[in-house]
């Protein structure tokens, strides 16, 4: 280490600020958290597609379909518990 003293919260809020100044457009500065858990049902279910074109049968793709949402709702709450303030979680 060099002695740095910048956190990682103030450079990811200096990239964000960059990204949304870039870009032009308006973004919020903090998400709720009660907005990420709901986010879990489009992301598992783009993933049908992709198992219907590899091949696999309606069944099986069900089954890996119903495993990828709860592992990513097990994530969620493990990832994120740390960083969520008590009046959020």
């Amino acid at each position: 280490m060099t002695g740095t003293t910048t956190s990682t919260r103030s450079v990811w809020a200096t990239t964000a600020r960059r990204k949304r100044h870039r870009r032009f457009a308006e973004a919020a500065a903090h998400v709720p958290f009660r907005w990420l858990v709901p986010l879990v049902y489009p992301m598992a279910q783009t993933i049908r597609p992709f198992l219907h074109d590899a091949g696999a049968a309606a069944e099986e793709a069900d089954a890996i379909a119903v495993a990828f949402t709860k592992s990513l709702l097990l994530q969620i709450r493990l990832w994120s518990r740390p960083y969520v303030g008590d009046a959020e979680w």
